[in-house]
């Protein structure tokens, strides 16, 4: 079964009373997209406690700042969990930048069992340290990161490594800063010689199995045509 619910700001009904009747109906459910009016944090206890009652769930899509840690390590325990995606920003909202700004899951041993395609907003650093937790989902094959704040060249070179040591079935990874509504945005761009450049893209070179690569920053990278032409001889 597939399902899309919209959420509002409502005090008028109790949410859980929603949630009773909707994992009544759908005992079965494949996949849920979440829609929603209203930040995570007024609506996270009901859209968790609908999730503990899907446990054949494969596909789950919510707005991009929707996974808080709380709710990644709720996720983590679903058996069937294959997917989890944004929605539309136009379509299914965004949520509050705030409610993922400090994202630190906690993972315990068997964490997202079937876990493959993975969506989530975090600071490099949060990513980066996620990555690194010793119950990580390190069969993912892809990955899609959406950047809550630019941050320097070191950072995101960091984080490549990272991907390169935990991921090492990985075909697919997007990083994106451009499209994040409410991302704060430098008002001028450092120098070209501080910006990311080919260094900084390099360790991704040891990722074998990788065929889709997007970067999205908030301005021009410090990368040549040469560069480029490397980034592809060296990936299947």
């Amino acid at each position: 079964n597939t399902l899309s619910l919209r959420f509002f700001d409502n005090a008028t009904h109790p949410l859980s009373n929603y949630v009773d009747y909707i994992a009544k109906r759908v005992p079965h459910l494949i996949k849920l997209e979440v829609l929603s009016d209203a930040p995570m944090h007024h609506i996270q206890d009901g859209i968790l406690s609908l999730l503990s009652r899907t446990s054949q769930l494969k596909a789950l899509v919510v707005p991009m700042y929707f996974l808080t840690d709380v709710a990644m390590t709720a996720l983590a325990i679903l058996p069937s969990l294959e997917t989890i995606e944004f929605t539309q920003p136009t379509e299914g909202g965004t949520g509050d930048r705030a409610d993922v700004a400090n994202f630190h899951p906690i993972l315990l041993d068997g964490a997202f069992p079937s876990l493959k395609k993975l969506s989530f907003s975090a600071h490099l650093q949060h990513a980066t340290d996620f990555a690194n937790l010793p119950f990580t989902p390190s069969r993912l094959s892809s990955i899609h990161l959406q950047v809550l704040a630019i941050d320097n060249p070191p950072v995101l070179e960091r984080y490549f490594y990272t991907v390169v040591a935990q991921y090492g079935q990985l075909t697919a990874l997007y990083i994106d800063f451009v499209l994040a509504p409410g991302a704060v945005i430098t008002p001028l761009p450092p120098p070209l010689a501080a910006r990311p450049n080919f260094e900084t893209i390099k360790p991704l070179l040891a990722c074998r199995n990788l065929r889709t690569f997007e970067l999205r920053w908030d301005y021009q990278l410090h990368i040549l045509e040469k560069n480029m032409e490397d980034l592809a001889t060296s990936w299947p």
